[in-house]
């Protein structure tokens, strides 16, 4: 994963120098071809000019879908094909789902489209900063391509890598200190006997899973920068509101945010239900399906399908206890006590978001399970207390 980026980013140095578009363009298809042939995506050129051809054919109105089921039906046969796609041949494949899906969503909205089919192909396999962007629009693309030389940043990709430095380090360490295969074993159940030395064990040691992702991300932000894009494109995480923020809903837009926007943007704000509720839903099993790869695995729609009730049980919590316990230690108790507390919930929110997190970096539903029994089901109680509290201050607010 680290080598294709630290290639990227070498690419991107020297796209940096062109400044006509045609060269550029074409600076960013050739390492796009390259690692289709590399992975095993012969059929991703195919695809986005079958793309092109279908939205030129279908009215503007019925773009969306067409791009919609065109690109999440090319992605279910994938799955049912033998021997289907995996590691970062799946992880290109998702990029290129996304952006095969937005494009007619763009092209109903009025967005600029492409005029050539090369133009289409080329924005489809532009994988340069791959995993950071996702979701760059046609028109961000060539906003990028035309005037991206102009605007490019040597001073915040430096600094992007030199983060990437700093979390590379710390995974490092608390992958060797604290490593995360040992939870849930027998071997770990009689070296910490006590619950509490074993949830603070796995507060050290899930913070690894966040540093790699910050390490990888900050690699490739160092990319888009080079390549011209804006800071809010470039950068894919916002780690302070990650590790600080004040409710769950806060740290779930922070995380990957490209592909937030595209969640926003293409499902929650355009799914046919009415209820919030129901459209939150809808995000997280469209994003469980997108993540998931063949054989299906369980473990994506466990984490996914909790992140709904985590929001509300989070929100619930902020307005029945957090605030005003906050409000009562800031008038009554002595100065700092507040602060503590807040720093407390603070580790409190962050362990419960890393803990249903685990089912990314478990091999399949079995570890997922044996982990989450090793912890207490810390996640779970959490979350049913949040619940219960979201329930009690609702029935003391109507009888209000």
């Amino acid at each position: 994963y680290l080598l294709v980026l630290a290639l990227a980013l070498l690419w991107g140095g020297l796209i940096a120098q062109l400044a006509h578009p045609t060269h550029r363009r074409l600076a960013c298809v050739l390492p796009g071809a390259f690692l289709c042939g590399l992975f095993r995506l012969w059929h991703a050129p195919a695809c986005s000019a079958a793309l092109y051809v279908l939205l030129r054919a279908v009215p503007r109105a019925s773009a969306p879908i067409a791009s919609l089921a065109f690109a999440f039906g090319v992605q279910l046969a994938l799955r049912l094909a033998p021997g289907g796609l995996s590691g970062i041949g799946n992880g290109l494949h998702l990029v290129l789902t996304l952006r095969h899906a937005a494009l007619g969503f763009h092209l109903a909205d009025g967005a600029p489209c492409a005029q050539s089919m090369y133009e289409h192909v080329a924005y489809s396999l532009s994988f340069y900063g791959l995993f950071t962007m996702p979701y760059l629009t046609f028109a961000q693309h060539e906003a990028a391509i035309h005037h991206g030389h102009a605007h490019r940043d040597w001073l915040g990709a430096l600094a992007a890598l030199c983060r990437a430095a700093c979390y590379a380090c710390g995974f490092i360490v608390l992958r060797e200190r604290f490593p995360i295969a040992p939870i849930g074993t027998a071997d770990f159940a009689a070296r910490l006997p006590w619950l509490g030395a074993r949830l603070l064990y796995a507060q050290l040691s899930l913070a690894q899973v966040r540093l790699r992702f910050y390490c990888a991300w900050n690699v490739a932000e160092a990319a888009g920068r080079l390549f011209g894009l804006p800071a809010e494109l470039a950068a894919s995480t916002d780690v302070q509101t990650i590790e600080f923020g004040s409710c769950a809903r806060q740290r779930v837009r922070a995380w990957n945010t490209s592909v937030s926007r595209w969640l926003a943007d293409i499902v929650y704000r355009r799914a046919p239900l009415r209820a919030a509720w129901a459209r939150q839903l809808c995000v997280f099993a469209v994003s469980a399906w997108w993540h998931d790869a063949a054989p299906v695995q369980l473990r994506y729609y466990a984490f996914f399908l909790h992140v709904p009730f985590l929001l509300l049980a989070s929100a619930a919590m902020r307005t029945a206890v957090y605030e005003p316990t906050l409000a009562l230690l800031r008038a009554r108790a002595p100065r700092g006590v507040a602060l503590v507390a807040r720093a407390l919930i603070c580790v409190h929110e962050t362990f419960v978001f890393a803990y249903f997190n685990l089912a990314f970096v478990c091999g399949d539903m079995a570890d997922v399970l044996a982990k989450w029994r090793a912890l207490g089901w810390y996640g779970q109680w959490a979350l049913a207390a949040a619940l219960c509290a979201h329930v009690v201050g609702g029935r003391k607010r109507r009888q209000q």
